[in-house]
């Protein structure tokens, strides 16, 4: 839309880019230079229309802002709509990583006094020939389960928790929540499962390579040693 056809919806406004309840958007080049660009913008106003100066007594700089930048950490004069506020959005993220770290140390601390729980079973399957490998596996594929579980359950609560906070805050969700998970998403929450099941059976596997199962049958405790202090450690850091 041309300035000139809005006119006269602006009254008897100038046409020399004073108005700023107008909006443009302009598509750079990659690597464009966004400095220079502003600046040449600001001597092209003055180069146009410097005779009306003396009517606009006013000093206007343009400054080009990226367009994902306008929602979350925009707060100008005459924006189209009420923004976001990315710090409150930042401080909710940070909320919810310490949730899921707290979490995934939670279940860590689950799983290693699990398999201290289960010394005996362990002891009596390495006498009848069961190998350290055949062991871990074990172990593995039931925390996979129990962690794949966790997700699929979640997922399940996922549309009756959106319609609780879209009620709690009066918001309308555009669309599903599945429509906005991407790639990345995806990869994200594939590494976190596969790093949670890794580090809840870093202690398992010493146990297992470690257990003597002549001292375990007679119904004597493995001491836990250092994966106990990497215990403690965790629980006071949760």
């Amino acid at each position: 839309i041309s300035f000139s056809s809005m006119r006269e919806s602006l009254n008897s406004g100038s046409t020399y880019w004073h108005w700023d309840n107008t909006y443009a958007y302009l598509l750079l080049r990659e690597g464009a230079d966004i400095k220079n660009m502003e600046h040449q913008i600001s001597n092209t106003r003055v180069k146009l229309f410097s005779g009306e100066f003396d009517t606009w007594l006013d000093v206007i700089d343009f400054k080009l802002q990226p367009l994902s930048d306008i929602h979350l950490y925009s707060s100008l004069k005459g924006e189209i709509g009420i923004n976001g506020n990315g710090q409150y959005l930042t401080f909710l993220i940070v909320l919810a990583l310490g949730i899921l770290i707290g979490a995934c140390i939670n279940f860590i601390n689950l799983s290693i006094s699990r398999v201290v729980e289960r010394q005996t079973e362990i002891g009596i399957r390495k006498v009848t020939g069961s190998t350290p490998t055949q062991l871990i596996t074990q172990l593995g594929m039931e925390t996979g389960v129990i962690v794949l579980s966790s997700l699929v359950l979640a997922i399940a609560l996922m549309p009756a928790a959106l319609k609780f906070v879209q009620g709690m805050f009066g918001i309308a969700w555009p669309g599903t929540l599945f429509e906005y998970i991407t790639i990345n998403d995806v990869f994200l929450i594939a590494s976190i499962i596969v790093s949670m099941i890794l580090i809840s059976l870093l202690f398992p596997l010493s146990i297992v390579r470690s257990l003597k199962p002549a001292v375990v049958l007679k119904g004597n405790k493995i001491p836990m040693g250092a994966g106990g202090l990497i215990r403690n450690y965790l629980v006071v850091f949760q």
